[in-house]
């Protein structure tokens, strides 16, 4: 099947999705609210949200949670444009929501909250389930969840972690979700043809890239993470640091380090406080994204950018939300959006 019909309706349908998407406009109106309830009346009454059957008779603390289920079944729905291989593409790239949900899970039992706390959170990607969520709801505490994800390939990645100290033991459990969720997509990423496969490979090699800077930065900043424990966690598979540039900016002084990125393509991501720097990071993967669109006609590059567009979305909605819930001052700076004008 040639390119051009392989990906026609995905791609009229990814664009008809991001036409409905929030404006800046909406942006705009949005950060003008200093209450959450006329806040949360402007996104039913004057955008998609208005969708969301549920959202009127709702608590305001369970909108968010509506919202991301709401997108996540949107974008869901483009894998009825493909098949084979590409279908299995785009279920690998929803596992990140299902590992998601497992790390909300563990975080709960860990710090020995009620599981039930988790459950109004968990949210299912469209034809995403392949967890038996109400039996994982069920759990005591992170062992029993564990054992019953026996079968899965969560199983045993995290049980060889139950033993350690119970300081590190959430951090070692989540970083292992994140590899393994960077591995099976690039077993998928690797099935597509090929002008497919570079163009995935781009994208998410640059967040691959953006991810390990920022492990490694924060690592050896904040944590005092050894040299050899942080090259152990970094994630394969970068646009352009390979296995022996990792470990040699691993292994570098802070500073060194530093000064080399701050001379690289991906400088912005240090030259903002640290607190923006996942911000940073964002914005500059959704300017290649935006390039690759536009030089990738008929292609997987915006059913792709469809993905991160609705991540985006979904990620500064839940930021505008906790900053009119805590009084946030200049909550614009935050979010992953550049507002025009």
């Amino acid at each position: 099947m040639r390119r051009v019909d392989t990906h026609a309706a995905a791609n009229t349908k990814s664009m008809s999705i991001m036409g409905k998407l929030l404006t800046d406009e909406d942006y705009r109106n949005l950060l003008g609210f200093s209450d959450i309830n006329e806040f949360m009346k402007y996104l039913y009454r004057n955008t998609h949200y208005s969708g969301i059957e549920a959202f009127l008779n709702s608590h305001n603390e369970d909108k968010p949670y509506l919202i991301k289920q709401y997108l996540l079944n949107y974008i869901g729905k483009l894998m009825n444009y493909y098949r084979d291989d590409y279908k299995k593409f785009f279920i690998s790239l929803m596992k990140r929501y299902e590992i998601e949900n497992l790390k909300l899970m563990l975080r709960v039992l860990l710090r020995g909250e009620d599981i039930s706390f988790a459950a109004k959170r968990i949210v299912v990607p469209y034809r995403g389930k392949t967890l038996n969520y109400e039996d994982l709801l069920k759990s005591e505490n992170a062992e029993s969840l564990i054992l019953k994800l026996k079968g899965t390939p969560y199983f045993d990645i995290l049980l060889k972690y139950l033993d350690e100290d119970p300081s590190r033991i959430l951090f070692y459990m989540e970083t292992e979700l994140d590899r393994l969720y960077f591995n099976q997509l690039y077993e998928s990423i690797r099935k597509l043809k090929k002008k497919d496969r570079a163009i995935a490979e781009e994208i998410y090699g640059t967040n691959v890239d953006l991810l390990n800077l920022q492990w490694i930065f924060r690592g050896r900043t904040y944590y005092g993470i050894s040299s050899e424990e942080l090259f152990n966690f970094t994630l394969n598979n970068g646009a352009r640091y390979d296995y022996k540039k990792l470990k040699r900016f691993c292994y570098m002084a802070l500073e060194d380090f530093k000064s080399e990125i701050t001379n690289s393509r991906y400088k912005n991501i240090l030259l903002v406080e640290a607190y923006l720097m996942e911000n940073a990071m964002e914005r500059y993967l959704s300017d290649v994204l935006i390039q690759v669109v536009k030089r990738e006609k008929m292609s997987i590059a915006s059913p792709i950018y469809l993905f991160f567009r609705v991540e985006y979305e979904l990620r500064d909605l839940f930021t505008m939300i906790e900053g009119l819930k805590y009084h946030f001052d200049d909550i614009e700076k935050f979010l992953i959006r550049k507002i025009a004008g």
